[in-house]
């Protein structure tokens, strides 16, 4: 996966694009790294992947609720909305008092959208 740490961003965007398609969970590391990417559709197209992924990414997914980066917690949260994963919901509950706005927003945002599609109450 030597492409996804390639200079040219245009090449790591369409690796990120691929390996979602593909939707292999050995990718969710480095998929995971690009979460860090300094070009936001980088960014964007690794959540989708992840988000392709599913289920096998959730763990990975989780843990970077904890990243130092309020991006990445944010980002964590909206693919963790679009797995919809009622798994998620505690962990989530996690980041309610987040230091940034818009990374409360976010997993509050996740929670009702993964409570509307599980129907799992409060």
């Amino acid at each position: 996966m030597q492409v996804l740490d390639d200079r040219d961003d245009s090449v790591r965007r369409r690796a990120a694009k691929a390996l979602g398609e593909v939707r292999d969970p050995r990718a969710v590391p480095a998929l995971m790294a690009l979460l860090h990417d300094d070009f936001y559709s980088i960014r964007r197209e690794a959540a989708a992947a992840l988000v392709a992924i599913g289920a096998p990414a959730m763990g990975a997914v989780i843990s970077a609720l904890g990243d130092r980066d309020g991006d990445v917690r944010k980002r964590a949260a909206d693919v963790l909305a679009e797995i919809g994963d009622a798994r998620a919901i505690e962990p989530l509950r996690g980041i309610f008092s987040d230091e940034d706005w818009y990374v409360r927003k976010a997993a509050e945002g996740a929670v009702e959208k993964i409570r509307g599609r599980t129907g799992e109450s409060r």
